[in-house]
């Protein structure tokens, strides 16, 4: 059970559960590639060794949201499409603009 960052401070933004949950989701996907990219690069070097992550991808994602390394649009499309879901823009995105994720 995880007790920080508590749902109060996280819906505090005026985002409901059902939004911070499926951001939350989409930013633990996100982590969870970036983590298989990086065992397939050291699959290939037989010395290298394997990368360690202390925590797990869902805790990371819910401190990454906290911490404000993304930004939560709880409404993504007006027209409602498959993906009712809150979508999450990472901030430092290289591009210049925001990036939604996993569209």
């Amino acid at each position: 059970m995880m007790n920080e960052p508590s749902i109060e401070k996280l819906t505090a933004g005026g985002l409901n559960r059902y939004q911070i949950c499926i951001a939350t989701a989409k930013v633990a996907r996100e982590i969870i590639d970036e983590y298989n990219l990086e065992d397939r690069f050291v699959a290939g070097d037989e010395k290298a060794k394997k990368p360690v992550h202390d925590d797990k991808p869902v805790k990371t994602a819910v401190h990454a949201i906290d911490a404000g390394e993304y930004e939560v649009n709880p409404y993504p499309s007006e027209e409602g499409g498959e993906d009712d879901g809150a979508a999450v823009l990472e901030e430092n995105y290289e591009g210049g603009e925001d990036a939604p994720l996993n569209e």
